[in-house]
């Protein structure tokens, strides 16, 4: 029977491995679509298509001919990554960022925030004390919802 056994794994190992690998799906480009590095004018329709139509990226796609929706996420993805990095690097000690006005924050790239994400900058630079407040809420019933959830599942667990 161990003899069995292994011959069965070793049956088991070629079908695996006997496979054909997957060919990897390459979109065609249409025509005057471009790869490689961006230029300034595609990053720029980029912004503008992020600033007013969000991630939805088709909706971005339509106004950078040159570039397909895959490009589009990619750069995006490119783009947050650089932001995140760069406000990490340029992290403010809470001293300096005391003094901090909604007039002074900007993004990356002197480009102007999303009109929401402004709103929340200048509610949260109005009374960081009750936004504080708000998120230590939300915690705390995030938390309680957890505990609610782990309940149920260790009753469905002792019901088996």
């Amino acid at each position: 029977t161990g003899d069995e056994e292994s011959a069965s794994k070793m049956q088991l190992n070629k079908d695996v491995t006997s496979k054909k690998p997957r060919r990897k799906r390459t979109p065609q480009a249409k025509a005057g679509q471009t790869s490689g590095r961006w230029t300034q004018q595609e990053h720029q329709a980029f912004l503008e298509g992020l600033r007013e139509c969000g991630r939805e990226w088709k909706k971005v796609a339509m106004r950078i001919p040159t570039r397909t929706s895959a490009q589009i996420r990619s750069h995006a993805q490119k783009y947050f990554s650089k932001i995140q990095r760069d406000h990490e690097n340029s992290f403010l000690p809470e001293s300096a960022a005391a003094g901090c006005t909604a007039a002074t924050v900007s993004s990356t790239d002197n480009q102007q925030l999303a009109p929401n994400v402004q709103r929340n900058v200048e509610r949260i630079l109005a009374n960081p004390v009750a936004v504080q407040q708000e998120v230590e809420d939300t915690l705390e019933a995030l938390r309680e919802r957890y505990r609610q959830l782990q309940l149920r599942l260790e009753q469905r667990q002792r019901q088996r």
